[in-house]
């Protein structure tokens, strides 16, 4: 564990209502759609995910057994919330936010979906996930989502709460202002006793 505490991670591993370009396992590319609440059941049963780097299960950021993850949606997407001081690789994390290296956000699971086409193209829309982890996107790999993000404590509970319309950049500028309003609500308090 570091000799000073790193501050909480804070980012959407999954943006609602938003078509992007996903590749699957199998390295299928395909349009993709998540529904709002899809995620619900499956964070109601308790389990252990995990927060890794880029899908890599040898570079565990955080877990939900030993509390330093915690996830849990709201009406914008998947939020994820990290104590980056349990896991060595949580240091990374925060040094690549704080050097503009994180890319976003992604996550894999199980997924019941339904097929439909958007545009003339197939659409896969997810109606319910089970969630396996979520990864932050560092390494100049890409998230399959470019509007998930993922940012600090501290430069979070310096955002304005208030956020405008919705363009690719006030879309990033919405979902800080929502975790910073997170933040601010006291919803936080308690979920990492280890951090008093």
């Amino acid at each position: 564990m570091p000799a000073h505490r790193l501050p909480l991670i804070l980012g959407y591993a999954c943006i609602f209502e938003e078509v992007y370009k996903h590749k699957d396992r199998s390295g299928q590319r395909r349009n993709e759609k998540s529904v709002r609440g899809c995620f619900d059941r499956g964070l109601a049963v308790r389990g252990n995910r995990q927060a890794l780097i880029n899908h890599d299960w040898a570079r565990m950021v955080g877990q939900e057994r030993d509390g330093s993850l915690r996830l849990f949606s709201d009406r914008a997407g998947l939020i994820c919330v990290v104590d980056p001081n349990v896991w060595a690789e949580g240091g990374k994390v925060v040094h690549a936010i704080q050097s503009g290296l994180c890319r976003g956000m992604s996550y894999d699971s199980d997924d019941v979906t339904e097929q439909t086409y958007w545009y003339g193209n197939p659409l896969v829309i997810v109606v319910e996930s089970d969630l396996r982890e979520v990864s932050f996107v560092l390494d100049g790999q890409n998230p399959a989502n470019n509007l998930t993000g993922a940012w600090l404590e501290d430069d979070l509970r310096r955002v304005p709460i208030r956020a405008t319309r919705k363009s690719p950049a006030t879309v990033h500028r919405r979902l800080k202002a929502n975790l910073a309003e997170l933040l601010v609500s006291g919803r936080l308090d308690g979920l990492f006793p280890q951090r008093r």
